[in-house]
């Protein structure tokens, strides 16, 4: 059996088959566009949808579903890296989030953040979201510090520094 096929998640994969993209015009209209996945590509200049051309300063973000996975529990998924990402959603303050380091990522067109969209907590499922935002509209992103003690669970498991300072 192929590694992929044995995968319980992979944030690359496009399991909907349905990319939704925000677009604006000149008149700064929103408007919600659904796409078929094999319809859609990013490019250096704005995306195509099929045979049209949108160039970057029209995508206000795109976003497409990952389906759903089961709720890790606390020894499962130790605390990882965080990321706080702004994104300009018309507001003055913007958009936050706070995830995890491997759920953001930076490509040469736009920021990419996995987000938990609903929660079911009889089921303890969560059904995930991947969010592409042009650089035109991210206002600042910041990779948060690391608490070693709350990673590690005490301060008796941090390992001395080695350069004794």
């Amino acid at each position: 059996m192929p590694l992929q096929d044995q995968r319980s998640f992979d944030i690359t994969r496009l399991s909907a088959g349905i990319v939704q993209v925000e677009l604006e015009d000149a008149h700064d209209r929103v408007e919600v566009v659904e796409v078929a996945s094999g319809l859609f590509e990013p490019a250096a200049y704005g995306i195509a949808i099929g045979r049209v051309f949108i160039p970057w300063h029209r995508v206000r973000r795109y976003w497409w579903d990952l389906g759903t996975r089961g709720i890790a529990t606390a020894g499962e998924r130790r605390p990882l890296a965080r990321v706080r990402v702004v994104l300009d959603d018309g507001t003055q303050e913007g958009e936050t989030h706070v995830v995890s380091a491997d759920r953001f990522e930076t490509g040469p067109y736009a920021v990419t953040v996995v987000l938990e969209d609903r929660i079911d907590l009889e089921e303890r499922t969560v059904a995930l979201r991947k969010l592409c935002v042009p650089w035109h509209h991210v206002i600042e992103f910041e990779r948060l510090r690391v608490n070693v003690v709350d990673v590690l669970g005490s301060e008796d498991q941090v390992p001395e520094r080695p350069d004794g300072a």
